[in-house]
């Protein structure tokens, strides 16, 4: 600070000269830092762009992304020549969505996209594409993400590079995934998986195994999930990468519960938050809250997944409020209907109004019909039987985890509330046969059990 103050001091030529000579004392191939330092202040904005750039993408390299945006951003500001400009975008647009900054990052994605195609670039344009198609996911843009992931897939091919190859293929499966088209998403995520092995891609590799896992889950293959889930963990952990490896914390939490071990899951989100306070992550820790609240709901413990829930929906009007995400909302509306109180009619119609659910897949369609459902019967004073019977085959059939199971619940308390004791109970003994011995629900079910069972009446 000291030697900043005082160079701030001296007249322009005298500093300019300075600088100039400092960059030649460090010799004829100086360090990136060291240009970075002194070329701009010596007359030489583009050397120090180009060195700035360099600075940038060894942070990235290195899962660094604060320090390698701020690299990026001193190279745009000396005004560089078009192709370094192109470079510092780029690396910035991909450095800022890990960052928080979405809808900064698609900014810069789509402007470097752009340049690249105007120098006839088309390798770096449909890579920038592919970027942009991340970029969306994160910002929750599903439609959005699966319409540049079947756009960029025909012009990779066509190139025939092997790792924009495999990177289509991974944006394609996570827009599957996203659907819920679990057969297609498993044979696209396994390509991608391979081929980025096979040209040494390691980090689209990664990513490509920790969406890769949870699709085998859902397909009911626990075994290779949990060698997949492992394996992309520990690249992780190699590679000093707390961003994916976070989010593969957090996709481990459907293994657990499909096995029904409600501690590993929670000692999985419980490592997924504190590594994204830690980033200053703030969606990394609300989708940890999120799963988290989740399970808390499903083991009966109402209060603790209100308060998740409620740090979510935090965490969405303060850092992301820009692209609206139902998850928190409908969380809130599930246990409010769980809980038998009054609230959920009011998350539903802030989903409705802000969110888009066009692209929903079948499992949210089903959450959203319960809070529906219960509402309206709540509100009647009766139960809809038949509905809820619909409504448990609809979740049977697009069942992903416990959503039938939640159907059946909350059916049960909602009947129970209304007075239809013989509908409780019915729905209660189905939960019960489907849940079996499990750990996960016991405590919930047994409640509703102790709800409906006949009270003693005291002798005279």
């Amino acid at each position: 600070l000291w030697t900043r103050a005082l160079a701030a001091t001296l007249p322009p030529d005298r500093a300019r000269a300075l600088h100039a000579a400092a960059l030649a004392a460090a010799g004829p191939a100086p360090p990136p830092r060291v240009v970075a330092r002194h070329a701009a202040a010596a007359g030489d904005p583009a050397r120090a762009a180009a060195a700035l750039v360099a600075l940038g993408d060894a942070a990235a390299d290195r899962h660094r992304y604060a320090e390698a945006e701020r690299h990026y951003s001193r190279a745009l500001d000396c005004a560089p020549p078009p192709a370094v400009a192109l470079r510092a975008r780029a690396g910035r647009g991909r450095a800022r969505y890990r960052l928080q900054r979405h809808a900064a990052a698609v900014a810069d994605l789509a402007a470097a996209e752009r340049a690249a195609a105007e120098r006839g670039d088309e390798r770096l344009a449909v890579g920038l594409l592919l970027e942009r198609a991340t970029a969306l996911d994160w910002c929750q843009d599903r439609a959005g993400a699966a319409a540049l992931a079947e756009a960029a897939w025909p012009r990779a091919r066509a190139l025939g590079d092997p790792r924009l190859v495999a990177r289509a293929q991974l944006a394609l499966g996570v827009a599957r995934h996203r659907a819920e088209r679990t057969g297609e998403a498993l044979a696209l995520l396994a390509r991608a998986a391979d081929g980025a092995r096979a040209c040494g891609d390691a980090e689209t590799r990664a990513i490509a195994l920790l969406v890769l896992a949870p699709a085998l889950v859902y397909a009911g293959r626990d075994g290779d999930a949990e060698a997949r889930f492992a394996e992309a963990i520990a690249a992780c952990e190699r590679a000093g990468d707390d961003f994916h490896l976070a989010a593969a914390l957090t996709n481990r939490m459907v293994l657990w519960m499909k096995r029904g071990d409600p501690d590993a899951a929670a000692a999985d989100l419980g490592r997924c938050m504190r590594i994204a306070r830690r980033l200053g992550n703030p969606q990394l820790e609300r989708g940890a809250a999120i799963n988290l609240g989740e399970l808390e709901l499903w083991r009966g413990r109402f209060e603790r997944a209100r308060r998740l829930a409620e740090a979510a929906r935090a965490l969405q009007r303060q850092f992301v409020d820009g692209f609206a995400s139902y998850e928190d909302a409908l969380l809130l509306a599930r246990i409010a209907c769980a809980r038998g109180e009054p609230g959920a009619a009011e998350h539903l119609a802030w989903i409705r109004a802000r969110c888009d659910l066009a692209g929903a897949p079948p499992s949210i369609g089903v959450l959203l019909a319960l809070v529906e459902r219960a509402d309206a019967d709540r509100a009647a004073g009766r139960i809809d039987a038949a509905a809820w019977d619909a409504l448990d085959r609809r979740a049977a059939d697009a069942e992903l985890l416990h959503e039938r199971l939640e159907v059946l619940t909350t059916a049960c308390a909602t009947a129970a509330a209304v007075g239809a004791i013989a509908c409780a109970r019915r729905w209660l003994a189905a939960a019960r046969a489907l849940a079996r011995d499990s750990q996960l629900w016991s405590a919930r079910l047994t409640a509703l059990a102790s709800r409906l069972s006949p009270k003693e009446t005291p002798r005279a």
